[in-house]
């Protein structure tokens, strides 16, 4: 599915807050009751997709702003295009692309595949109302044409209401559905007990590869739930589930760094167990240092055979003379 480029977007706030306050002192058409604008368009290089651009600005009663998106979409999307008039030299068209959130109306000129003009947007009442009722907070028309834009779904939208999961705001929502984290996904963590995570710790949890099932593996036998970076740097580092559980059910003291630490450095739960075996129950710097320097298991069982009880130090020493 393709996604407006979230890059090209640009929102003035402060021009929108003085707006609505004149607004409100001042009853009638706003901008918005009344999204319009200029479109710009252009074939891709196969013809069958297109490139759109939306752009509007104001200046109106001390407000001023501007907003521009650029997304891509198919040629089948935009109804009242004929094939005829995409090859024209220089036609004029009228033509809509609806979405579920409202419709985009269009009209203007088609050069041979490239076209300009003006818009205007119409809100789907009944998504407004819905939206409304979930306590999101600004659905405004603008906001609107961001999930037209979009394309979040009623159902999407819908059923992220329903998780335990809060998101007060379209810019979250909006942000979710743009990088597809799913309701079901968000359901997932809310189960866990991340019923706070927010939009950014969702998505890098969805950028990463963090899901729910890694996330339940990894704490079943942790004691305390990792936090979403914690996760984010487990999968990062390609610690996996049954890693933890091994190194946790060995050395329960481990922290999370730690682990990362132990399985960069090649430090794995069956060594920490084989030494633990040979009698040395070591913190994580210790283990490394033991793997860096070589030292086995059956390196550690000479040891204590020739020299009785030694420190992980001494061991090293001995590595390091050809003592063992």
């Amino acid at each position: 599915m393709r996604r407006p480029r979230l890059g090209m977007v640009l929102m003035v706030g402060l021009a929108i807050l003085a707006s609505r306050t004149a607004n409100a002192a001042n009853p009638g058409p706003s901008k918005e009751d009344v999204f319009w604008g200029d479109w710009r368009i252009e074939l891709d290089g196969d013809g069958r997709g297109l490139d759109m651009t939306l752009h509007r600005s104001w200046h109106r009663d001390g407000s001023q702003g501007s907003w521009t998106s650029t997304f891509d979409l198919g040629r089948e999307e935009l109804d009242g295009i004929t094939p005829e008039q995409w090859k024209a030299r220089d036609v004029p068209v009228a033509f809509d692309m609806k979405r579920e959130a409202g419709s985009f109306h269009f009209q203007g000129h088609l050069r041979l595949g490239r076209g300009s003009g003006e818009f205007s947007f119409e809100p789907d009442p009944g998504f407004r109302a819905e939206l409304e009722r979930a306590g999101y907070d600004d659905v405004d028309t603008e906001g609107m044409a961001r999930l037209a834009m979009h394309r979040v779904s009623r159902a999407w939208a819908r059923d992220l209401a329903r998780s335990r999961h809060h998101l007060g705001s379209l810019d979250e929502l909006i942000r979710l559905t743009a990088h597809d984290v799913s309701p079901d996904f968000v359901a997932g963590f809310d189960a866990l007990g991340y019923e706070a995570l927010s939009a950014d710790e969702l998505v890098r949890l969805k950028a990463h590869g963090v899901t729910p099932e890694y996330a339940r593996g990894l704490g079943s036998l942790s004691g305390s739930r990792p936090t979403a970076d914690e996760l984010v740097r487990l999968k990062a580092h390609g610690v996996e589930a049954d890693n933890v559980r091994d190194f946790r059910e060995t050395t329960p003291r481990l922290q999370v760094d730690e682990i990362i630490r132990l399985h960069a450095h090649g430090v794995t739960p069956a060594y920490a167990r084989a030494l633990k075996g040979v009698g040395y129950d070591l913190e994580a710097d210790q283990l490394i240092r033991l793997k860096v320097h070589g030292i086995t298991a059956d390196d550690a069982r000479k040891a204590r055979q020739r020299h009785g009880s030694i420190e992980a130090d001494e061991l090293i020493r001995l590595k390091a003379h050809g003592a063992i």
